[in-house]
């Protein structure tokens, strides 16, 4: 589990990375991504930068070899979102036939009551009797790669769960596209 660095950082990352990458400092270095872009990415994938800086070179890699090149943010924007509902599809797509309606409950109840971290000790709130009851839904959604579980260190008995960025952006695909965060929702770059 990464450590998460404050919402107002997001935008930044991207553009320090943009100018440490350009070729002369006059220059202005060219990404289909906005800097608004990577922020909605780094909400989606919950704060995970790694993730997010993963997420936003694939979508960039897409539009090189598409020859794409938009000029300005309204076109970038509206690429990025009809990249981001394909590609959270796609995964989508891969992941629903590995699980049972069951599974898909407790991801469901993972994402909306849990933000997607917690620990088997919650079992009831999953409707399940017990941890045990739990662990083959959860078993299911690991191997689907939509969550993972880690061993606390200082404590190796306890377990926490965790969705995956995987597990966010397939959380993305089946949301109501009326509910999921728009980019008008996030502040001005």
């Amino acid at each position: 589990m990464g450590q998460q660095c404050d919402d107002k950082y997001a935008g930044e990352i991207l553009r320090s990375r943009r100018k440490a990458y350009a070729l002369t400092s006059a220059e202005e270095t060219y990404l289909p991504i906005t800097v608004r872009c990577f922020t909605h990415l780094y909400h989606l994938l919950a704060g995970n930068i790694r993730s997010t800086m993963g997420q936003a070179a694939n979508y960039c890699i897409d539009c090189a070899k598409s020859s794409t090149r938009l000029s300005g943010d309204a076109e970038r924007e509206t690429l990025y979102l009809e990249w981001l509902d394909g590609h959270s599809r796609a995964l989508l797509k891969a992941v629903d036939s590995e699980l049972t309606p069951r599974s898909w409950e407790i991801f469901d109840i993972a994402m909306f009551e849990f933000a997607g971290l917690f620990d088997p000790s919650v079992y009831a709130s999953f409707g399940c009797k017990s941890a045990k009851t739990l662990s083959p839904h959860l078993r299911t959604l690991e191997r689907s790669g939509v969550v993972a579980s880690f061993r606390d260190e200082s404590d190796k008995r306890r377990k926490t769960i965790q969705v995956t960025p995987k597990g966010h952006l397939v959380h993305y695909a089946r949301q109501d596209p009326m509910a999921r965060l728009a980019l008008e929702e996030l502040e001005s770059p």
